[in-house]
């Protein structure tokens, strides 16, 4: 039989491209890539065999060597499916999750078809090879009947782990049998046309370019391996059973950098960071989190880290020369030891991720921190979170109300609805911790109308307008101002509670003012014209703007207590102080004063021409049973 070989000596080149590029291109050392290097000599092999096969001569050719060539062809070729399979089933489970069932239908049809393949000789079951040539044995078809097998097992595979496979792992599963499905019906048709081994070296390919290429895990503009490299990296540590130990740097000041720079120029900028950092931190691996966030990784016990940290702290306790230019940045640093302060893959994210958070609220300059303070805290971060989403659900808050005191009539005349959280591990959170959590992953929308609810629940029944309280104050957050829908449904709830629109107070900081700005305006607008009031609260913090004032129409000012605090101990701070208090009068505005300790700054606060007093010299924000007290 005459065979065309022209489809192998294409296949050959495919593989042998692929082979190079795979060889030359530095990645992250897996259990994946090295079935799939398994999987691309076993392709090269078998086709260059193949090749020989056919080039093979009976009348110069012993028999033996015959059967020998055309076995090792037949070996490899048939272990190809095999490897495939194996390497999709490493791509979505650990070596150590494979079960029993898995490993036996890997192992079996293989153990069946190289058998048959190498009882051959004796048999003749596969195929005959004497002085009339090479021919088909009777059992030849069940060698496609075991790559069905494998090709039928990995199907089943990428659908039962469908959603823990990426979109490339379906899809180059999907083209790899069709592919050969494809193929070995048209060999099967057509035998001398020898299309297996190109269809299968294109799949190959495909399943490179998709899942094992290199690229993937590199940053290429930073010449180092990115996140998913370090996933990869930390994922065959812990399967290989290695400890190993990493040191997080995250640039403190790179989102100002970034803004000064540009987007180039800071490309380049981080470039120069990774090349100034490299010779310093050898033979440690250099991986790039994400834009300013970098892991170091060792899997060296005797690595002296101490060394290594006192370099990079030292690199940025001066700015940092950038062409032209001094950058002043700083490192925020923290060691991660597996697996002694974490003890898997999650904790070891965990850390990365919350230590950009810390980073970023740091200024501090250089920086060391343990990874048990940082773990610790995603922990508490994570226990707050579902705290909050069980609370949300079963109605679990509480509301206090601190009363205001009137220094015109003398008594309490309002108060401040104030949400309160307990929880039966974690006890009280105050709020400066869980509501800035709420805002962040968008539950603070519920939590507002649940205190909204109470108040006009709590008013109503208890009509507290008929015993000296003109209004509650209720703070709106800054996602709730930015809600354009706002107004309505504020409106639509005192309507169903049958709460007067004047009985209602709003508060809110300078820092909602400043994100929400129109739609916040129409909202304020909107609800002026129902008789709702406004507070500006937290006046005389850092973000203090008269602008504000004048563009919105608050009724009244509510001075931080920070504001007070300092007035009472520095002189400058008390000119200020009553300077500010003047102004806000003249403009016709209601001011309270935040943070009232004792009857001395009462006085002093008085004195200056404040409205009303809120703090703990008056009284502390009280559950609604003693409020009622205090009021009654």
């Amino acid at each position: 039989m005459q065979y065309n070989i022209h489809y192998d000596i294409a296949a050959l080149a495919v593989i042998a491209v692929v082979l190079v590029h795979f060889v030359s291109k530095k990645s992250v050392e897996t259990i994946q890539r090295k079935v799939f290097c398994v999987l691309l000599l076993t392709a090269f092999l078998s086709d260059l065999l193949d090749i020989v096969t056919v080039l093979l001569r009976p009348e110069t050719t012993a028999v033996w060597e015959g059967y020998l060539i055309n076995c090792g062809y037949l070996i490899l070729f048939n272990s190809s499916p095999a490897v495939y399979y194996l390497y999709l089933l490493l791509n979505i489970k650990n070596r150590n999750e494979i079960t029993v069932a898995e490993k036996f239908t890997f192992w079996v049809p293989f153990a069946i078809v190289f058998t048959m393949i190498v009882m051959t000789p004796l048999t003749h079951l596969i195929f005959i090879y004497d002085k009339q040539g090479y021919r088909h044995g009777p059992g030849f078809s069940a060698l496609y009947v075991v790559a069905f097998c494998y090709m039928f097992m990995s199907l089943l595979l990428s659908v039962y782990y469908r959603k823990k496979m990426t979109f490339g792992q379906k899809a180059s599963v999907y083209c790899y049998n069709g592919m050969c499905l494809f193929a070995i019906v048209a060999q099967m048709q057509y035998p001398k046309l020898l299309l297996l081994q190109f269809v299968f070296s294109i799949s190959v390919m495909l399943a490179y370019l998709s899942l094992e290429n290199p690229m993937n895990d590199l940053d290429n503009a930073l010449g180092i391996y990115n996140r998913t490299g370090f996933l990869k990296w930390i994922h065959t540590s812990i399967n290989d059973g290695r400890e190993f130990r990493l040191i997080g740097v995250n640039l403190i000041g790179y989102q100002s950098v970034r803004e000064t720079l540009g987007v180039d120029s800071c490309e380049m900028f981080l470039r120069q960071v990774v090349e100034s950092l490299l010779p310093k931190i050898r033979p440690m691996r250099m991986f790039s989190i994400a834009q300013g966030q970098f892991v170091l990784a060792t899997d060296n016990p005797s690595l002296k880290l101490d060394e290594i940290i006192e370099c990079i702290q030292a690199e940025y306790r001066n700015p940092v020369q950038f062409q032209e230019i001094e950058v002043g940045i700083g490192a925020y640093l923290y060691q991660i030891d597996y697996p002694q302060t974490a003890q898997n893959a999650e904790d070891i994210m965990d850390i990365i991720d919350y230590s950009a958070d810390l980073a970023l609220a740091s200024n501090d300059g250089v920086i060391m921190h343990a990874s048990e303070e940082i773990l610790w805290k995603k922990r508490r971060e994570n226990k707050i979170e579902q705290a909050l989403q069980h609370a949300i659900r079963e109605n679990g808050f509480g509301v206090h109300y601190q009363p205001i005191y009137s220094v015109k009539d003398k008594c309490y005349r309002s108060a401040e609805a104030l949400v309160r959280l307990q929880d039966e591990e974690l006890g009280f959170i105050s709020p400066e911790e869980f509501i800035p959590m709420a805002e962040k992953n968008g539950m603070i929308l519920d939590i507002g109308e649940y205190v909204f609810r109470s108040v006009c629940s709590m008013m109503a029944s208890e009509r507290l307008w008929e015993k000296g309280i003109r209004y509650i104050e209720v703070n709106l957050s800054v996602v709730q101002c930015m809600q354009e829908k706002l107004h309505q449904r504020l409106l639509d709830i005192m309507k169903e509670y049958g709460v007067p629109s004047h009985c209602i107070n709003l508060e809110i900081t300078e820092t909602a003012a400043v994100v929400s700005k129109e739609t916040l305006l129409q909202n304020m607008e909107r609800l002026i014209a129902r008789d709702v009031t406004f507070s500006l609260d937290d006046y005389g913090t850092g973000y203090s703007n008269i602008s504000n004032i004048i563009k919105y129409p608050f009724r009244i000012i509510k001075l931080d207590k920070s504001m007070i605090w300092t007035a009472m101990e520095d002189e400058r701070a008390t000119q200020v102080l009553a300077h500010t208090v003047a102004m806000l009068k003249d403009l016709g505005l209601f001011i309270v004063a935040e943070g009232v300790e004792n009857e001395k700054q009462a006085q002093i606060l008085e004195e200056m021409g404040c409205d009303f007093f809120q703090g703990y010299y008056y009284s502390k924000p009280v559950p609604v049973a003693d409020f009622l007290k205090k009021i009654g």
